[in-house]
């Protein structure tokens, strides 16, 4: 394979359901797909797994029920604050309804122009023309009074504002950009933003507020009742059906299983993960996918680190020989602020890489095996180490 660089391909499972051997058809399922592409298993391929499927077969569902008494344990019969969740049918107006039924009210704040991925609750061209204040505070009313037009997101013609408030009675919208605006209006919050959560809660804790929670206090104890995630809690949850699953827990034995298992059959030591969300921008809409607390809940310690790559362009320009060029490339005598690449984590990029190979709908392919991703020096680097299985 001289000429053939990195691969991926996505590989077709069984529609595995809750207690299905996960390993099992993992292990199948990849050994057929290298059969039938007349391939070998090679040392530092990698097999990586969507969260999802770990979730499922694990049975890591709860009802909209559990979410409502867990949220009542925390506040009470209260009227709580809800703080900037995305704008999504899926992911957000399940839990929100689950979450409204567990309290006295709800103070939803949204912020504007659009959420913390990207999802646009008006244009930024909208923002500009109309007399809305960035560090305003705003009721629904008052905010389709100022911009004098739509809240329609285009991508999926679904006006947001509409859906959240007419979810049940007791949620009220708040538009605000600063977190402490919601103060005025209740000092129990329940923090739902992903990537902002950690400063929100120490702005608010260092504030007025008198509870704070986040998604990661919800549903994070061990029950034989239902699902949980002893670190991320609600985080990462998706409706599945009348179910919400949630993020995935207890990754290390399987992915291990998987490791050794394909050790035994092919002698080569393979990497694994699971991947969630990719960490990538949509260029037409400004979305970012992850909404996932991270790409990588679990992977291999042979995925850790950062690639430390040369700018091969620069180097074909450089009038450097092509046999000078790789000689270059194979010593990689990189330094740290010197021209190369963005240093992402190897798991984010193979977690991107993976979340579109296998997309999001009906392709049927949870598991994505990539190979030739490590060029040799970096492969034989990561065999001189014992590895493990590590949490994201």
């Amino acid at each position: 394979m001289q000429e053939i660089g990195t691969l991926s391909w996505g590989v077709k499972l069984p529609y595995l359901k809750a207690g299905d051997d996960l390993v099992k058809a993992v292990i199948e399922s990849v050994v057929n797909s290298y059969d039938e592409l007349d391939l070998e298993i090679d040392d530092c391929d990698v097999i990586a797994i969507t969260e999802s499927l770990l979730a499922r077969t694990q049975n890591n569902f709860v009802s909209s029920e559990d979410i409502s008494r867990a949220v009542k344990e925390k506040f009470g019969d209260s009227e709580i604050a809800v703080t900037f969740p995305i704008l999504s049918r899926n992911r957000v107006a399940t839990q929100l309804l689950a979450i409204a039924g567990g309290v006295k009210k709800v103070y939803l704040q949204l912020s504007f122009p659009q959420d913390e991925v990207g999802n646009p609750l008006i244009t930024n061209e909208v923002m500009w023309q109309s007399k809305l204040d960035y560090n305003g505070i705003y009721s629904v009313k008052e905010f389709r009074a100022l911009i004098k037009g739509t809240t329609i997101m285009p991508l999926t013609g679904v006006d947001y504002l509409d859906v959240y408030e007419n979810l049940t009675d007791n949620i009220e919208i708040v538009l605000a950009n600063d977190v402490e605006a919601i103060l005025s209006y209740t000092k129990k919050i329940l923090i739902a933003g992903v990537h902002r959560r950690e400063l929100d809660r120490k702005i608010l804790s260092n504030s007025a507020a008198e509870l704070v929670y986040d998604l990661s206090d919800l549903l994070n104890k061990p029950t034989k009742s239902h699902g949980y995630n002893s670190k991320y809690g609600l985080y990462g949850s998706n409706k599945t059906g009348d179910k919400i699953k949630l993020f995935p827990r207890d990754g290390q034995d399987i992915l291990k299983e998987i490791q050794l298992k394909i050790k035994e059959i092919s002698g080569k030591q393979v990497e694994v993960m699971v991947y969630a969300d990719g960490a990538f921008k949509d260029p037409q809409y400004g979305i970012w996918e992850l909404y996932d607390p991270c790409v990588a809940p679990f992977f291999s310690s042979g995925l850790q680190g950062s690639p430390n790559e040369m700018k091969l362009k620069d180097l074909i320009e450089s009038g450097l020989s092509p046999l000078e060029i790789q000689s270059l490339i194979a010593d990689n005598p990189f330094q740290q602020g010197a021209m190369g690449t963005t240093p992402r984590r190897y798991t984010d990029l193979l977690g991107s890489l993976c979340d579109l190979t296998s997309g999001s709908g009906d392709k049927a392919t949870p598991v994505v095996v990539i190979k030739n991703y490590f060029n040799k020096e970096k492969c034989r680097e990561i065999l001189g180490k014992a590895s493990e299985i590590l949490e994201g």
